[in-house]
């Protein structure tokens, strides 16, 4: 794990860098810092190297993290994509099958569910469901 520190000036531009080379970026609620699972250093240009700081966070910053409330975003792995089935495993359509439309924030997605013949769509919580079992 990385923390990026600049101005907020600077910080949109490695974001947007960043965000070109296909690194998640985790905003903070300091908008001079933002967070990186990977080494991002050889993605900065050598124009922004000196006014962008690179750390590496240790397991002391564990608490600073879970304080900043990124600590959940940063340890969870994309496990749900746009376009993947989904088995609904809790709430209203429970045991029903569906896809992904939409991947929003928090945890959440616009699922479209077939229930009886018919094409529902829903927002569901990450916890209410699951990657369907892959039988071969």
């Amino acid at each position: 794990m990385f923390a990026i520190y600049s101005t907020p000036k600077k910080i949109n531009i490695v974001k947007k860098l960043l965000n070109g080379k296909g690194l998640k970026i985790l905003e903070t609620k300091i908008p001079e810092y933002v967070l990186v699972k990977d080494n991002p250093s050889s993605f900065i240009p050598d124009s922004l190297k000196e006014t962008v700081k690179v750390m590496k966070l240790e397991n002391g910053y564990f608490g600073i993290l879970k304080e900043a409330n990124v600590l959940k975003e940063v340890l969870e792995t994309d496990n749900f994509r746009q376009g993947d089935p989904v088995k609904i495993i809790d709430g209203d359509y429970k045991d029903f099958a569906g896809i992904i439309k939409e991947v929003r924030q928090n945890g959440l997605y616009k699922v479209e569910i077939s229930v009886w013949g018919k094409i529902i769509n829903d927002v569901v919580s990450v916890e209410e469901m699951e990657k369907p079992e892959v039988s071969i």
